[in-house]
């Protein structure tokens, strides 16, 4: 179940992060307009993790929490703590509530808690805690986006130009129990759709990768996906579909992905986040590809901080 869970819910952490906004003006759009996005909304998932990392709540496991701040003439900041729940869990209203006092113990301001569902039980909808003994009571209430709800909106998700919906359309597709043809057809129709969005390479990349790890296919299909997407030259690059064509050849088709996307000029940082080869790795296929010196210098800049980032 861990893995499962792990498989699920990372994409949606990482979709998160790039997608933010979109999320909030998609799925919660009424408090979405009480935020000041001209201020760039802060992730503390590390210091979340130093704050319930001992709960004695089963599970530890916690997505997003993000200080955002609100245009109420007040410019106080809110802690939106968010979590990505996919699995039914007895205790999940109970870990809501630990976090959330934790999270107003140490911040000593408003918590607003978000439930994110992804589960297929239509029937699980956890939304309040309680609490009481002799004559003392605690209540707590939540939200939640339950997105098998969306099934009722498929048409408006379509028709939507937030590429978030995309993120819903995906999950949507990955829940329901269908044959592989039809959940071929689906991940094909899904991912053309980021080409109808006017959306950046990068963009793509990252939504790309969403659906590709989401709608999960069986290799024959999943052969049969990349054939029919790349046929468009929005799509024309690799996504973690790559694994297919890295088991035929690990070494090689790590080379022969990263020439692909080096012709399409996409970022060095990309390339090397799909197909794991270093940046000095990418420069010793300048025989057969010129790479601009500067851009892997800043490039080389840009990892070195991130991993500089991950170790502290």
């Amino acid at each position: 179940m861990k893995k499962k869970r792990q498989e699920t819910d990372l994409p949606w952490k990482h979709i998160l992060n790039l997608y933010f906004r979109q999320f909030m003006e998609l799925c919660w759009p009424n408090r979405a307009k009480e935020i000041n996005w001209n201020k760039k909304p802060k992730f503390l998932d590390k210091e979340l993790i130093k704050i319930t990392k001992d709960a004695a709540t089963g599970n530890k496991f916690v997505d997003k929490l993000v200080e955002v701040e609100l245009i109420d003439g007040n410019h106080c900041a809110i802690l939106l703590h968010i979590e990505v729940q996919s699995t039914k869990q007895d205790d999940f209203s109970k870990r809501m509530f630990v976090y959330r006092y934790r999270l107003r113990d140490v911040y000593s301001q408003p918590i607003a808690s978000l439930a994110v569902l992804i589960d297929n039980d239509p029937n699980w909808r956890p939304c309040t805690y309680n609490e009481h003994i002799w004559d003392s009571e605690i209540n707590m209430k939540f939200p939640i986006i339950k997105i098998i709800d969306y099934n009722e909106k498929i048409q408006e998700l379509e028709q939507s130009t937030n590429p978030f919906a995309i993120i819903v359309l995906a999950q949507l597709s990955a829940l329901k129990k269908q044959d592989n043809e039809l959940k071929l057809s689906n991940k094909i129709q899904i991912t053309r759709k980021l080409g109808t969005l006017g959306l950046h390479k990068e963009d793509i990349f990252y939504l790309f990768k969403f659906i590709d790890w989401i709608i999960m296919l069986p290799e024959p299909y999943e052969e049969q996906y990349m054939r029919a997407v790349t046929k468009n030259e929005e799509f024309n690059f690799t996504s973690p579909a790559e694994k297919i064509w890295l088991k035929q050849g690990e070494i090689k088709g790590k080379t022969k992905v990263a020439l692909f996307m080096l012709n399409k000029k996409l970022p060095l940082k990309l390339i090397t986040e799909a197909t794991g080869l270093s940046v000095e790795e990418l420069q010793k296929l300048k025989p057969q590809h010129k790479i601009n010196t500067k851009k892997v210098q800043k490039t080389k800049l840009k990892l070195h901080k991130s991993t500089k980032k991950e170790i502290n």
